[in-house]
């Protein structure tokens, strides 16, 4: 489609959304979409929202004209004291009270831990569930995986996720040649994607889960990671880098374990620790399980966002019904003129 062409299509979705009478928009990310959202409000004088949470803001690639989309929404959105700080470090001061850092959650009804886990067993069930891409950190769970086969320990790795194509494709082949040229191939297994069911199979038969996420040459970064909370709400131990919003997840000592970023040794060393002390898993899962609970439960989080987006909803309607009254005032004074 020529540029002009696209211009016109553009143009008669605009007055398809006037005759819809829209009169909010919402982003659910601050990249393209916020990109259009922005000029699309302007053009049909609507307020709009954003959120803001991941490589939208991180992402070299993504993170074009951010300040502008983000000043001239009505409310931002993230999810993390990182994210936010971040934001306030290139929003206008007297932008900061529109700002609301809401947590994200999950649906604690579909995550019903294993009551029977067998934390004796010789063989240690190690789990990842992330997508085969340079920010999880795969690499580092390989290289710590070869560290605890060296050192005589009996575990299983399972790794749950696909590759991201064509993004990460170089990634994906070079996990893979890591993989064949670590020997891992009879104690680390990747499952490729698997449904939710089936995820849920896994860390019920988990004895630990393991993300170590690192910082991606372009940016790119989890703030906060799902399959971590995912895990903790199963109750398993889990193992996290102290990067991002990680840290606002995991409590180290507290209700997981944090490592330094791309290193493998600290990794074997956590996962060593682990392996070694059945109660500290036992601990760790119980208070990981109360965290999110705590701080990750949706049916409370979302009660912060209908709240949000009522405010904007009132202040629409009251701006109506002042811009009516004053044209009634108006009339009111020409008629008697």
């Amino acid at each position: 489609m020529s540029l002009q062409n696209r211009l016109f299509a553009f143009i008669r979705e605009l007055e398809v959304l006037k005759d819809m009478r829209i009169n909010h928009a919402h982003s659910p990310w601050a990249e393209v979409n916020a990109f259009i959202l922005l000029i699309t409000a302007q053009l049909i004088r609507i307020p709009y929202t954003i959120e803001a949470r991941a490589h939208d803001l991180h992402r070299e690639t993504s993170s074009y004209v951010l300040s502008e989309k983000l000043a001239n929404a009505e409310f931002i959105v993230t999810n993390t004291l990182f994210n936010e700080l971040h934001i306030k470090s290139f929003l206008d001061k007297r932008d900061w009270e529109k700002l609301h850092t809401i947590y994200e959650g999950i649906d604690l009804k579909q995550f019903e831990p294993n009551s029977d886990r067998q934390n004796y067993s010789r063989l240690t069930r190690i789990l990842s569930v992330a997508r085969l891409i340079e920010p999880k950190g795969l690499v580092y769970l390989l290289k710590a995986c070869k560290v605890l086969k060296e050192s005589g320990y009996l575990f299983r790795c399972e790794i749950i996720g696909g590759p991201e194509e064509p993004l990460y494709t170089n990634y994906y082949i070079m996990l893979k040649n890591l993989h064949m040229l670590l020997e891992l191939d009879d104690c680390v297994f990747f499952l490729g994607a698997q449904p939710f069911n089936k995820v849920l199979e896994r860390y019920r038969s988990a004895d630990i889960f393991v993300l170590p996420c690192v910082i991606a040459e372009d940016g790119t970064r989890d703030i906060t990671p799902n399959a971590l909370i995912e895990a903790m709400a199963m109750k398993l131990p889990v193992i996290s880098t102290n990067i991002t919003g990680i840290p606002e997840i995991v409590e180290d000592g507290v209700n997981g374990i944090l490592v330094p970023t791309n290193d493998e040794k600290a990794l074997a060393e956590a996962l060593i620790k682990l392996i070694e002390n059945h109660d500290m898993r036992e601990k760790l899962g119980e208070n990981a399980r109360k965290k999110v609970e705590e701080r990750f439960d949706i049916n409370k989080n979302i009660v912060k966002y209908i709240a949000l987006f009522e405010g904007v909803t009132n202040s629409v309607i009251q701006k109506k019904q002042l811009k009516k009254t004053h044209l009634e005032t108006l009339h009111a004074r020409v008629s008697i003129s």
